[in-house]
């Protein structure tokens, strides 16, 4: 006769609590991975993580279905435990992501008044020379296509 260590919902609370931290995992690092590129300081760094961190232990603590401090280790393989953690990971990654829209690099300003109007002027007048000297050197285009005189 085998020994059954787990119940059928222990080790479906087991499976799913793997898939929430393995999602909760790559959506943290995807988080992170979009700051970095961003260039966003140390101090912008700090400040998602512990949004991200106050989100979860809100949400968990919240939760009527999480119980702390865990009694039994078996405990933790409750479909509710499961459903609780599972909460509270993506409610922690919904948090980041949106505090991470937050942390945009600075739009470009300009750096004295009227710059990229004296350079639009400026480069105006380079296409005007050179249009006038493509005149110059093309002949002026007939006012009726030769290809129309040749039709019957």
């Amino acid at each position: 006769m085998a020994i059954r260590l787990f119940s059928p919902k222990e080790r479906i609370s087991k499976i799913a609590l793997i898939f929430a931290f393995v999602a909760g995992a790559i959506l943290l690092w995807m988080t992170f991975d979009t700051v970095f590129a961003k260039g966003v300081g140390v101090v912008g760094k700090l400040m998602l993580g512990v949004v991200g961190a106050t989100s979860a232990m809100a949400t968990l603590l919240v939760n009527p279905n999480f119980n702390w401090p865990i009694r039994h280790w078996r405990d933790v393989l409750t479909p509710s435990f499961g459903a609780s953690i599972m909460l509270a990971v993506f409610a922690s990654i919904s948090a980041m992501q949106a505090m991470q829209n937050m942390l945009s690099p600075k739009p470009a300003v300009e750096s004295s008044p009227q710059v990229i109007e004296k350079t639009t002027t400026a480069t105006k007048s380079v296409v005007d020379d050179l249009n006038r000297k493509i005149d110059s050197r093309l002949p002026a285009l007939p006012t009726r296509a030769l290809a129309l005189d040749l039709v019957p």
